[in-house]
């Protein structure tokens, strides 16, 4: 298997500090959905702090409930592992986006839309992909049992 991370944005919140309860009762089900496919065996996510909002730790929190994985928390992108040997989830701002594909080795610039909710970065060993459609509802993956 190929070790991925996958690093989206947080849920929106519309105009308060905490996701909404539209993310809350329905779409944190269809983020679920589509990461259960995943293998996803890690997630991070940043400690609020002063400058920032709760937004991610709401959303890591959350899906982590229905993963069934335990959360790390990082205070900056520093604190995050350098490398990872297994599937991985971060869950952060996206204004900072850019600054983690930095953390990783990735050259170049980035500026993940203001608007989108949607989207993930999908970091692999010698390359990453922007996605902006990868958590429409229309996208999400079958398991199939034999």
């Amino acid at each position: 298997m190929n070790t991925k991370i996958f690093v989206m944005r947080h849920q929106s919140g519309g105009c308060t500090n905490l996701i909404s309860k539209y993310e809350l009762e329905k779409r944190t089900y269809d983020l679920y959905n589509k990461l259960r496919c995943q293998e996803v065996n890690r997630v991070y996510t940043c400690i609020p702090l002063k400058d920032h909002h709760i937004r991610p730790l709401q959303t890591a929190t959350n899906l982590c409930t229905l993963l069934n994985k335990d959360l790390r928390l990082s205070n900056c992108i520093e604190d995050l592992p350098k490398f990872m040997y297994e599937n991985t989830l971060i869950v952060w701002h996206h204004s900072e986006m850019d600054a983690i594909l930095k953390h990783y080795g990735f050259h170049g610039e980035f500026t993940w839309p203001n608007d989108n909710y949607d989207g993930c970065l999908i970091l692999y060993a010698h390359g990453w992909e922007f996605d902006p459609t990868f958590f429409e509802n229309n996208k999400s993956c079958f398991m199939y049992w034999i």
